[in-house]
């Protein structure tokens, strides 16, 4: 009886030496399975970081882009307009106002030959045309535009057409010089 208890007692520590070791090999593989993972971890974070500070750094020249971009477009003296394929006012510089008087809040989604001077409505129309039917790569003629005092100027209309990537016409682009 004091053998078997002594052989129980063996094989009871034996068991419990086995499964230590397990235990200690299963910490060690998890630590290097951590460790494996957190450098990795830290190589994508380091990534991520590089890309990050890339990103910062294009938005700032955009912006810095885009302010030089519209410090240009607001003082130049020409009009500098955006119409889409309808004739309808997408974008107006702010010369707009001074050549006509109307504010580019109220005119944006109006239509352009509204500000013509109605007695050159017909004769503007017929001069579009050749570059609606791209038969000219642009449009360039003396026109009169309306003030909102209810007078007019005499205006040099520079016109292009606005294409998609499927030289689908989106509208009509260009200068309006007030001469």
């Amino acid at each position: 009886n004091e053998r078997n208890a002594r052989n129980v007692l063996v094989n009871d520590i034996t068991n419990q030496k086995r499964i230590e070791q397990e235990i200690r090999d299963l910490n060690a593989n998890l630590e290097h399975k951590i460790n494996e993972r957190t450098y990795q971890l830290a190589l994508t974070n380091a990534d991520l970081q590089t890309q990050i500070e890339e990103r910062s750094r294009i938005q700032d020249e955009l912006r810095k882009s885009e302010k030089n971009y519209r410090s240009v477009v607001e003082n130049v003296n020409e009009v500098i307009f955006k119409t889409d394929a309808k004739g309808l006012w997408l974008f107006l510089n702010k010369s707009w106002e001074t050549v006509t008087g109307f504010s580019v809040e109220e005119s944006l989604g109006q239509f352009f030959i509204n500000y013509v001077h109605p007695d050159d409505r017909q004769l503007n129309m017929e001069l579009f045309e050749p570059l609606i039917k791209r038969e000219k790569e642009y449009c360039r003629h003396v026109i009169r535009y309306i003030t909102k005092e209810g007078g007019f100027r005499w205006i040099e209309v520079f016109a292009r057409l606005s294409l998609t990537e499927n030289n689908e016409v989106t509208g009509t682009f260009g200068t309006l010089q007030d001469i």
